[in-house]
């Protein structure tokens, strides 16, 4: 016989997850001012342009910024036109190849040029923290 007693406790998919680019699939509420190279799945909460950072000539340009977030967090997001258009309030994202970046002392999540952001529909319902904003936090530049 076989034997096996099934996938030990909390290993194992239950299925419906987004398709994997991604290893290293964080949660809002642990992502540090260092973090590189990593996914989120969030949902969307508010997306606003940003006239201030917007240059019609440049692609990559930052042209929008939205708060997304998950049961842990939200946070700020800076969005290029392409990424805005992939964003929609109330629904759930999946980024790939995130970084934060440091803006005078506070977090903002940006998507590396390979990155993307891919719509999940077949996710369990989860609301964003609002109350954990992880952009709020200031960090400050320790010279040793």
């Amino acid at each position: 016989g076989g034997g096996g007693k099934g996938p030990s406790p909390g290993i194992g998919s239950s299925g419906g997850e987004a398709k994997g680019k991604h290893r290293n699939v964080l949660k809002v509420g642990d992502l540090t001012p260092d973090r590189r190279n990593f996914g989120l799945l969030v949902r969307c909460c508010k997306i606003e342009p940003n006239e201030e950072l917007a240059n019609p000539n440049d692609k990559r340009a930052i042209v929008a910024e939205a708060i997304v977030g998950d049961e842990t967090g939200v946070i700020l997001m800076r969005c290029t036109s392409d990424q805005a258009r992939a964003l929609s309030i109330g629904f759930a994202v999946a980024v790939h190849e995130a970084s934060i970046s440091m803006f005078r002392g506070y977090m903002h999540l940006e998507v590396s040029g390979r990155g993307s952001l891919e719509t999940v529909h077949s996710q369990r319902y989860f609301t964003p923290n609002r109350s954990n904003d992880v952009s709020c936090i200031e960090y400050e530049l320790i010279n040793d």
